[in-house]
């Protein structure tokens, strides 16, 4: 038994591929442990109502980015060159910001007939901003996260899961003994996204400056 255990430990320990797997997958897993540990807490400050309303504005969120993103979130790693990566990274930024922005101004003009998302106790304003920043926000970490993983830094993203929920388990039991509701759960979720990209550009930033020698080099 002993000897198969270490031949299968030095199968994975030889094989590039499997130890990427189980470095992805293992900090993805330990990441949601952490969550699973805050979840008692957080269930007992936030409302059955906070979890409803934040389950419709990511639904939401999910149908606007798809739409903003011009069906580009799976093209980073084809680019043979890294600049052409990043040229494409601000292009789907700039482009998740201009067009979520038209949909949410949008919303707010008809709201006077129709409301979206109605949350209780809120203004429509607030909601349909925080709809915005997780929309751009969220869009923007996938996109460091791709670029990450086009660089083949897989350590970062083991870490960036572990790192992403610690600070949302954190942050919303922070919000939620405050008594923010809905938009404490909301910003805990934000911030939490937000960690993770300050994590991701510090080791690889899709965004930054292209020098002028990789592009004369194409």
């Amino acid at each position: 038994m002993i000897i198969l255990f270490n031949k299968i430990i030095s199968t994975i320990q030889n094989n590039v591929f499997l130890k990427n797997v189980l470095s992805l997958s293992s900090g993805v897993v330990i990441g949601q442990i952490i969550s699973a540990l805050g979840m008692p807490i957080i269930s007992r400050i936030y409302t059955a109502a906070s979890f409803g309303f934040f389950a419709l504005m990511i639904s939401t969120a999910s149908i606007i980015s798809a739409i903003s993103v011009l069906g580009m979130m799976t093209v980073f790693m084809l680019p043979e060159r890294d600049f052409e990566a990043r040229e494409l990274s601000r292009l789907v930024t700039i482009s998740t910001i201009l067009i979520s922005s038209l949909i949410i101004s949008a919303l707010y003009a008809v709201s006077p007939c129709w409301k979206l998302l109605q949350i209780e106790n809120e203004q429509y304003y607030l909601t349909l901003g925080i709809l915005w920043v997780y929309i751009v926000v969220s869009v923007v970490g996938s996109i460091c996260y791709a670029y990450v993983n086009r660089m083949k830094l897989y350590r970062v993203l083991f870490w960036n899961p572990i790192i992403g929920n610690s600070v949302n388990v954190l942050l919303g039991i922070l919000f939620g003994k405050l008594g923010w509701g809905f938009v404490g759960y909301a910003l805990a979720n934000i911030g939490s996204m937000l960690a993770n990209i300050l994590h991701l550009v510090t080791y690889a930033n899709p965004y930054s400056v292209i020098p002028i020698n990789e592009r004369i080099g194409y």
